[in-house]
């Protein structure tokens, strides 16, 4: 009989990295509630026509091949689809997250940080520390806008490799003053990554601005557009900074799945785009009703969610007061200094929103 070996934690801790040890892994909360608003996906599963007409075009691949590379078709579906100019660089992930990872690994080091605002999107930390690089975070404004003195001042005094911009802004949903980047853009030696992941809502781009300078960069993910349990993202960017990115990308990194389904949902992007448009308005009619409760504060949204913050000082309450109503939110209130009391609610379908507002309103009595 074959034992099993013993391995001591002394022995796992003197070859892992340091930067690793104190870091737990990243756990996605479970699904198991009935409202679930606290992902920024979208609400809407595909219509059964739509279904069936995908799972024909599933019939025709083969699962024991590889898949294409290079994904030489998804890329030309995306450029059409996206109005990428063929001067510019693509390249796909397996989500942004592994986008963001490869930049990280190409750009990045413990000289060379990656630099960001915060409170921001999580991953920029959690990726960049991951890899063994350097994190410089500078703080927002009171009102979650860019202070640009500190923020030249970081990027003067360390040099980063790169800096991310959520655009707009999660968890506040606020889109940041262009002129404020921009002005980032001349003073980096870098790379300046726009995260446009909510681009659907906001329908703000900083794609133009990519022709008139030669280190901007613009990510996108199909998840906030509908396809969350897809894992596509894909970066756009100068053809020259593309090139050395692509050097990390595993092998294979898009699953024949994954390139095959993403077609097709391009050649339905019309429903897609008629979902956004639902939520768009679901949006403002959600966040007026929220505004009617005097205790909260509610951040203007440019993306399909919205930062609400409470007096009271106990989230966990709260938050179980909502779970209790099977309602699932994000706390954020242990997340940054700059997030006490807050919560980041999704928007969600009308009627999964009506549900929201009656458990808070019991929450709140």
């Amino acid at each position: 009989m074959i034992g099993v070996a013993f391995v001591s934690t002394n022995k796992v801790h003197q070859r892992v990295r340091s930067g690793l040890l104190n870091r737990l892994a990243y756990v996605s909360p479970s699904a198991g509630y009935g409202v679930k608003l606290d992902a920024m996906e979208s609400p809407y599963e595909w219509p059964g026509d739509i279904q069936e007409k995908w799972l024909l075009a599933l019939k025709d691949i083969h699962l024991n091949r590889y898949p294409n590379g290079s994904a030489v078709d998804l890329c030309a579906a995306i450029r059409q689809w996206a109005g990428i100019d063929e001067s510019l660089g693509l390249v796909l992930g397996n989500g942004s997250d592994e986008l963001i990872q490869m930049i990280a690994m190409t750009v990045c080091s413990c000289e060379r940080p990656l630099l960001s605002t915060e409170p921001t999107f999580s991953m920029y930390r959690i990726i960049s520390e991951s890899v063994g690089s350097k994190y410089i975070d500078v703080p927002l404004t009171e009102d979650f806008d860019i202070d640009l003195n500190a923020l030249l001042a970081a990027i003067d005094k360390h040099d980063p490799g790169c800096i991310f911009f959520a655009y707009p802004n999660n968890p506040t949903g606020n889109l940041f003053d262009p002129k404020k980047i921009q002005a980032v853009t001349e003073a980096m030696n870098g790379l300046v990554i726009i995260d446009e992941a909510y681009f659907s809502y906001s329908r703000e781009t900083f794609m133009p601005y990519m022709h008139t300078v030669d280190n901007v960069a613009v990510l996108r993910t199909f998840s906030k557009f509908g396809l969350a349990g897809l894992r596509l993202g894909f970066l756009v960017g100068p053809k020259s900074w593309l090139r050395e990115i692509d050097k990390v990308r595993l092998p294979y990194n898009i699953s024949t799945l994954t390139q095959v389904t993403g077609q097709f949902a391009l050649s339905c992007s019309e429903w897609f785009e008629s979902k956004v448009r639902d939520i768009c308005f679901e949006r403002e009619r959600f966040e007026a009703e929220v505004r009617k409760f005097p205790q909260l504060i509610v951040y203007p949204s440019a993306a399909n969610f919205f930062l609400i913050r409470f007096e009271v000082r106990d989230m966990d309450v709260v938050v179980d007061k909502l779970l209790d109503g099977n309602i699932m939110v994000k706390n954020l209130d242990n997340q940054h200094e700059k997030l006490r009391g807050c919560i980041r609610v999704t928007v969600g379908t009308p009627d999964e929103n009506d549900q929201f507002l009656q458990v808070l309103r019991k929450a709140l009595d």
